[in-house]
């Protein structure tokens, strides 16, 4: 099938350049934070560090959150990496982001797949109480265009509560940047705090 439409193309006088075929040097990621330090799972007393650069991402305003003594989980045990209001505005920076634009980058674009989200009323990163809450991920397209998602997280003060699984919409292609948003249903204090854990997304180089 494929000879008979490679012979088709060449017979219409197109150059078979024009085909796009998946690049087989582009998988799908998984950016789980566990290669990253530990917080202190006894006393939660370190401060926790930024999660900067991974797999060929920058997470800018995300700071790396262990499980520790909190019933606030990961997916993939021990970290995730979570923004917190007093964090951001110690950094000067409003909303959290996954970029593929910085310094050195070797990523051009992205595609958002899917990504596992929670949330918490914290005195300190370390120790959470699960907090039900809406997420919106903003992308902004390499062409200027942007997509929107909104997830819900659904917490509990007395158990234990797993992050609930995000998927993106299948036009969360050619991403240069995906922005955090914390919407009106989740208090945006000082002691409250998002999470993301098994981000999996494709770079495009």
């Amino acid at each position: 099938m494929y000879l008979i439409n490679l012979v088709a193309l060449l017979a219409s006088g197109l150059s078979i350049t024009t085909i796009a075929a998946p690049s087989a040097s582009s998988p799908i990621i998984t950016t789980n934070f566990d290669n990253l330090p530990q917080i202190d799972s006894v006393t939660g007393v370190l401060v926790p560090s930024p999660v900067g650069v991974q797999d060929g991402l920058l997470f800018a305003g995300f700071r790396v959150r262990s499980d520790g003594v909190s019933i606030a989980r990961s997916v993939s045990p021990p970290n995730q990496a979570a923004s917190n209001n007093l964090n951001r505005q110690l950094q000067g920076n409003p909303n959290p982001s996954i970029t593929a634009i910085y310094t050195g980058s070797k990523v051009k674009s992205f595609i958002a797949i899917s990504t596992f989200v929670s949330c918490v009323v914290t005195a300190e990163v370390q120790v959470g109480v699960p907090q039900s809450c809406d997420l919106e991920f903003q992308g902004t397209k390499t062409d200027g265009t942007t997509v929107t998602k909104t997830c819900s997280y659904t917490g509990s003060a007395t158990a234990p509560r797993p992050p609930q699984l995000c998927e993106f919409e299948a036009s969360s292609t050619d991403l240069t940047t995906l922005v955090l948003r914390f919407q009106s249903s989740f208090t945006t204090t000082t002691t409250t705090a998002a999470a993301i854990d098994n981000f999996k997304h494709i770079n495009n180089s």
